[in-house]
């Protein structure tokens, strides 16, 4: 395991089980004990990418001052407290510095920067469970995807599909070597039902290596909806790197911050088809059932 036996601790001692929509209860944090991971990161255009963060203090990170970093990524959860499920995410790389917003700094001080984190474009799981702790509670626009993560020797695959239509498919070099990382970082994302954007804390301990240059993942890009608004963040034809993480624990933390956009609306399609399924079906993510404590979220939090 890539971590000691102190990592989990203060999760352990501060547990708050919350009943989502489908009337199950599940533990917060939420608590990843075995996991691996496959991951690609591109440049995109920031004009199209700064479109679809609707605050200014949230910041792209650049590698030049018309193209920012962006990740393709898979995950298996093959141990946490809830079921075990697949994960496909597309997301950019943010902080919060008033000082570093010079291309390419904040690209080489990206993991040291305040509000350091990950602004999500797109995720999707395998499974009911995962959606529905993401819709009520983290605010996560979460769909439904048939997802495959799979390896060998020499690299590792990661196929997305929805609807029989392919998102996408990426294959990663495995790496020389590997070496442990502790880091603590933010997601942020936009709830599509409360039209909040969501600080969501996490700790993270992982065995991960690293390979470099264009030959480093192939990214096969699909028929589906949500491919065509990949290709619309302008995405570089290589990757800079790609990373792969053979076993992470994580803990996913209660939101921080649930934070009014006003009249800002994303028009992109999985955010309109998660809306209208939450206002016909499910209760939205300030309303889940908190059993054995206060809601858990720090004074001030809701702006």
């Amino acid at each position: 395991m890539p971590y000691d036996e102190n990592f989990f601790a203060e999760a352990d001692a501060n547990t708050t089980l919350c009943r989502i929509s489908d009337g199950s209860d599940v533990e917060m944090p939420l608590k990843t004990y075995e996991a691996e991971a496959l991951s690609a990161v591109f440049t995109v255009d920031v004009d199209a990418a700064r479109k679809l963060i609707p605050v200014q203090d949230l910041k792209l990170c650049r590698v030049s001052p018309d193209r920012a970093l962006a990740a393709l990524q898979f995950m298996d959860y093959r141990g946490k407290n809830i079921d075990r499920y697949q994960e496909v995410v597309v997301l950019l790389f943010v902080h919060k510095s008033p000082l570093v917003d010079i291309a390419p700094v904040s690209t080489f001080f990206t993991e040291s920067l305040p509000g350091m984190g990950y602004f999500i474009v797109h995720i999707g799981v395998s499974g009911d469970q995962a959606r529905r702790v993401g819709w009520d509670i983290l605010g996560f626009p979460k769909f439904l995807a048939e997802i495959s993560v799979v390896g060998d020797e020499q690299q590792v695959s990661g196929k997305a599909h929805k609807a029989g239509k392919s998102i996408f498919s990426l294959d990663i070099q495995k790496p020389p070597g590997y070496a442990d990382q502790r880091q603590d970082f933010s997601c942020y994302t936009i709830d599509p039902d409360s039209n909040r954007l969501y600080t969501i804390p996490y700790q993270y301990w992982a065995s991960r290596g690293l390979v470099e240059g264009a030959s480093s993942a192939t990214l096969t890009l699909g028929d589906h909806e949500i491919a065509d608004e990949i290709r619309a963040l302008g995405l570089s034809e290589e990757a800079l790197f790609a990373q792969h993480v053979p076993n992470y624990a994580l803990i996913s933390n209660f939101p921080s911050e649930r934070r009014s956009i006003g009249d800002w609306r994303d028009t992109r399609g999985v955010y309109r088809e998660v809306a209208l399924a939450k206002a016909g079906k499910l209760r939205g993510p300030a309303e889940y059932v908190v059993l054995d404590a206060p809601l858990p979220v720090a004074a001030g939090a809701e702006t």
